[in-house]
């Protein structure tokens, strides 16, 4: 088998449609079933939860039994924690080691060249997980056990709810969604703290958790990345900044029949689940232009590399705009919390940026020709769909076969990364041997 040596990237995306088509053929079974559905319809479901979405085609506490449900339990689970970190942690645990791909993969993810740091993270990714998700669940099954659901049914729901949220999956089971729960302020910021921490990623989470032991346990130096620090930094303004404008274009609008406190945790919970989580608490047609405009923008953008969202990520836009105001400064260079940002990383913000641009507009393109629909549903389905966020106007329930296969792809480019997606039919990168003379360009 030499005449094929797969990269990295190349044995991510096949990792994905393989337990795709896996998952779809075990969606299809009749033990998890309560009604029959085409192919296209698993497909559909299996991709959305694979990949984190959560867009439905199906009313999932319908259509799927109690093992349908589990099966889509999984596939979240499996698509949060990432199918190369599964699949190392595994190794671990049976004390194999590590396949050069497996680390250089990770050392990519991670940006950290210790093979020894890459391992840790490894273990740290799995445990963290298992420990905010079981908080998350423990919480959410109190709530519904106060609702009067029963300990299984609020065992079970509150152990789906808080992988859905902690994974930014934004599948639920209930059939619209969390409408029900719309002034229920104590479960909305539960499931916006759990989606906030896994739209951090897991090499911020590991950098939070080793300055805490630092600092409280061990009595070591530790400190914050810069990466972490930009990441945390615009994680907060961007969640404060999207509240306020959406509190105060819907609060005499699409929120006016709520009071003032849930009105306020509607917009904070709005401006973290649009940035790939995809829960919602109401029909999304109510809100004014602007915040769908709004929504859309923070879907696109998403949360951070190596996090369990989608989207070109909040690094890259935070390079591609800092990169603007250095230009209108006359700056050189671009520098982040007293550090020289590199050519290299400016130059795949701009690809990410660039390439996410023209996939976007490709399928935009290709669903208004092929659906019935109006331009904004239409629109915001492709920004919810290439963002992994799983929101909706209404139009997934009535996508035809050739739109449900559109999205399919548009999810799985989403959740691998558009320039990750290109990687996959480049093939191995060589470096360029020979250099040119620099040449002046006019672009302004």
């Amino acid at each position: 088998m030499n005449w094929w040596q797969p990269t990295p990237i190349q044995i991510l995306v096949l990792g994905y449609v393989v337990m795709i088509a896996i998952g779809s053929c075990l969606l299809m079974l009749p033990v998890a079933l309560m009604a029959p559905i085409p192919y296209i319809d698993a497909l559909f479901t299996a991709t959305s939860a694979l990949c984190v979405t959560g867009l439905v085609v199906n009313d999932v506490s319908v259509v799927f039994s109690r093992v349908g449900q589990c099966i889509i339990l999984a596939m979240i689970q499996l698509g949060g924690l990432g199918i190369m970190s599964l699949s190392a942690f595994v190794a671990l645990l049976l004390k194999k080691k590590l396949s050069q791909q497996q680390v250089v993969f990770f050392q990519s993810g991670v940006d950290d060249q210790n093979q020894a740091n890459v391992l840790k993270i490894i273990r740290a990714i799995v445990g963290v997980t298992i420990a905010v998700e079981g908080a998350g669940a423990v919480l959410l099954f109190l709530h519904w056990y106060g609702q009067g659901f029963g300990f299984s049914k609020s065992l079970f729901y509150g152990v789906f709810h808080a992988v859905s949220a902690f994974c930014n999956a934004g599948f639920t089971l209930f059939s619209d969604s969390l409408y029900n729960y719309i002034d229920h302020g104590f479960l909305l910021l539960v499931i916006a703290a759990l989606v906030t921490l896994g739209g951090l990623g897991f090499p911020v989470l590991y950098n939070v958790i080793q300055v805490v032991k630092a600092k409280f346990i061990s009595g070591r130096v530790a400190r914050i990345t810069p990466n972490s620090k930009l990441v945390l930094w615009t994680s907060f303004w961007l969640i404060i900044g999207a509240a306020s404008v959406i509190f105060i274009a819907e609060y005499q609008h699409a929120f006016q029949a709520l009071p003032w406190p849930d009105q306020v945790i509607n917009a904070v919970f709005y401006s973290i689940s649009a940035r790939t989580a995809g829960f919602s608490t109401m029909d999304l047609t109510l809100f004014h232009p602007a915040v769908l405009l709004l929504l859309m923008g923070l879907m696109y953008v998403g949360t951070a590399p190596g996090s369990t969202g989608g989207g070109i990520r909040i690094t890259t836009m935070v390079v591609m705009l800092g990169n603007l105001v250095q230009v209108v400064r006359g700056h050189e260079h671009l520098n982040l919390f007293y550090r020289r940002v590199s050519m290299r990383t400016y130059r795949y913000a701009l690809s990410i940026a660039m390439l996410s641009i023209l996939i976007v507009g490709t399928f935009l393109s290709a669903m208004i020709s092929t659906q019935a629909s109006e331009w904004l549903p239409t629109t915001f389905e492709v920004v919810s769909a290439f963002g992994t966020a799983g929101l909706s106007m209404g139009l997934t329930d009535a996508l035809s076969i050739l739109g449900k296969f559109f999205i399919i792809v548009l999810m799985m480019i989403g959740r691998v990364g558009a320039l990750s997606f290109l990687l996959v039919f480049s093939g191995r990168r060589k470096t360029a041997s020979v250099a040119y003379p620099e040449e002046h360009i006019s672009v302004v």
